[in-house]
């Protein structure tokens, strides 16, 4: 996560006075406070004895109000004297970049928030001076995209191995971005540093000394790494698109992809987006122009036998273990988190109300009082029969084990994570937690009709893009069992290895219902009677703007025009300020949520 506290490191200060006096020396400071209506910066007399390392970019310690309170410099000027508080201390970190500074700028208008929000999640990195090789140089600005389908993973490794400047690398997970750092370290001379925003104060001050002295390090990260200030920056790898993990879950709730393009936009850096297949909103830019998709015509040396729903996903794996390893890709990890009377078909209640859980064989647990038991009657009919209609990992487990009795079977979900490599085995999956390093000889991909109309928008882009990767992990002769009948989008864009007719039909669906990524999405939440003054005045200023009926919860779906977007996010940043000065609670604002 982002730091969130100057480091503890020593300090150079000076008197600790906060009443106004008179400076040659000012700087604009934007200030770590709380009021979003005073998102300005400020200004503060530069002491001389701060004039050396109080430079842009530098984090300070200022007086505010009645506290004192972190800040970044943005702006240093000579000037007559003027009567203004001093900066009380700087923090021995090394100055933000001022190419960083705009990219964090570019990033808060994006999001309608605060500068100082979004320098928040820049980790500051120990010192007082950088090191020679900061010399700026020229990258190479393009943006493209990968898929593992189209170009193997080995030869953009091998590509990252051979690039001779500071990279990045940014994975969903931390256990996908230590996985990564450790193979590559395995198999390059090139430094490596896996940055753990999570990690503790020391091993983070150890990952960001070494990125600032290494001369052309291999920087591997999961979200916050982003904003990591790293010398000479020229290439962005960024692995997936559409997890979850991507999505920061505070405010201003950014997510990965778009900070990544303004960062590349911003500071000229070439991004490469890999991903077993684009998002709505990468394959529109596609189409745009602004995105090259990078393809190498690997069809024809692939020979996986493909087989579909209705057929049986055991010769899938029968054929798999002649070879080796077999994966098995389920939506979840209970034994079957769905079931219901089987004869009044009933949805199974606790006595308090919540939603029963079929953990394992015989065990059951309440959703909401979290009560367990072996014992269930229906409340509507008494019945005790139970029909299963969605079998999870366990309940697969126990099918698996009865049909390939001497074969090992496995389970790896986020209780019982497993990363062990054997000749032949079978290994029960869910979603991001397939065993890293190994290639399949067959697979099962279960749960297709659920994946498939899941009620939200991103359904079948995810569901494409989830699958696409774990076939990319297959070999290439390996037999793959899809639980979608064959005639599908997404089946006949697994078994063609090439999504691009159903993500073209995609978007002109989209465009015509005026739809993301053609639209972007913006939720407001508040109370029923405030939203609806809200809506009537938008609808005034932004004629143009579509808007759905406000939810139980108390949430306002506005739909806007890509290109006339910034014009409302701007406006709402400025409703937000006034709220905030009035001393009325300010809205909760998220800009292209991920699910809707």
């Amino acid at each position: 996560m982002a730091e969130s506290k100057p480091l503890a490191l020593r300090r150079q200060k000076v008197s600790k006075r906060v009443r106004p006096r008179g400076f040659t020396s000012v700087a604009e400071v934007v200030v770590n406070h709380s009021s979003i209506h005073l998102a300005e910066s400020f200004t503060y007399g530069v002491p001389e004895a701060l004039k050396e390392i109080a430079v842009i970019g530098s984090w300070v310690l200022v007086p505010f109000q009645n506290q004192e309170l972190e800040g970044v410099v943005l702006s240093v000027t000579d000037r007559e004297e003027v009567s203004v508080k001093p900066i009380i201390q700087v923090f021995p970190a090394l100055p933000m970049s001022d190419s960083l500074l705009r990219f964090a700028h570019d990033v808060a208008l994006r999001y309608g928030a605060r500068l100082i929000d979004v320098l928040r999640y820049v980790p500051k990195i120990p010192g007082r001076k950088a090191s020679s090789h900061r010399a700026a140089i020229q990258p190479e600005y393009r943006i493209s995209f990968r898929s593992p389908l189209a170009v193997p993973v080995e030869e953009i490794q091998r590509e990252m191995m051979d690039h001779a400047t500071a990279t990045l690398a940014i994975f969903a997970t931390e256990r996908e971005a230590a996985s990564f750092a450790a193979s590559f370290a395995r198999d390059s001379s090139r430094i490596v540093i896996h940055y753990r925003g999570d990690a503790s104060a020391v091993e983070r001050k150890k990952s960001l000394v070494t990125m600032e002295s290494a001369e052309a390090p291999v920087v591997v990260a999961s979200r916050s790494g982003i904003f990591l200030d790293i010398p000479n920056l020229s290439r962005i790898y960024l692995f997936g698109d559409l997890s979850e993990h991507l999505w920061e879950r505070r405010a201003p709730y950014w997510n990965v992809r778009d900070v990544a393009l303004l960062r590349a936009r911003s500071q000229g850096i070439r991004l490469d987006i890999v991903d077993g297949s684009p998002s709505m909103e990468i394959a529109r830019l596609i189409e745009l122009g602004a995105i090259r998709s990078e393809r190498k015509w690997i069809r024809n040396r692939s020979q996986r036998r493909f087989t579909f729903a209705p057929d049986t996903y055991h010769a899938a794996i029968r054929e798999g273990l002649k070879v080796g390893p077999v994966l098995v890709s389920v939506a979840e990890k209970a034994y079957s988190s769905s079931f219901i009377c089987q004869k009044c078909r009933s949805t199974p209640r606790c006595a308090c109300g919540g939603r029963m859980v079929l953990q394992a064989k015989g065990q059951l647990e309440c959703s909401l009082c979290r009560q367990s038991s072996t014992q269930w009657r229906c409340l509507e009919c008494a019945s005790s029969e139970r029909l299963l209609i969605r079998r999870g990992a366990e309940r697969i487990h126990e099918e698996i084990g009865k049909a390939f009795p001497n074969i090992r079977v496995e389970i790896a979900t986020s209780d019982r994570p497993f990363e062990q490599i054997a000749e032949r085995f079978i290994v029960i999956a869910t979603p991001g937690m397939e065993p890293l390093g190994i290639r399949y000889s067959g697979l099962a991909l279960l749960d297709g009709e659920l994946h498939f109309n899941r009620p939200m928008l991103r359904a079948s882009e995810v569901l494409l893009s989830n699958w696409s990767n774990l076939v990319s992990r297959t070999n290439s002769s390996a037999s793959v069992f899809v639980s979608l009948e064959s005639h599908n989008p997404i089946s006949q864009a697994l078994l063609k290895s090439d999504g691009t007719g159903f993500i073209r039909r995609e978007l002109a669906e989209r465009k015509r219902l005026n739809l993301p990524p053609w639209y972007r999405i913006v939720q407001v939440m508040a109370t029923e009677s405030v939203l609806g003054n809200l809506i009537a005045n938008l609808k005034s200023e932004f004629p143009y703007i579509i808007t759905s009926a406000i939810s139980p919860e108390g949430v306002l779906t506005i739909r806007i025009p890509v290109e006339r977007s910034e014009e409302l996010i701007s406006a709402l940043f400025a409703l937000q300020k006034y709220r905030s000065a009035a001393r009325l609670k300010t809205f909760d604002i998220r800009i292209d949520p991920i699910t809707v």
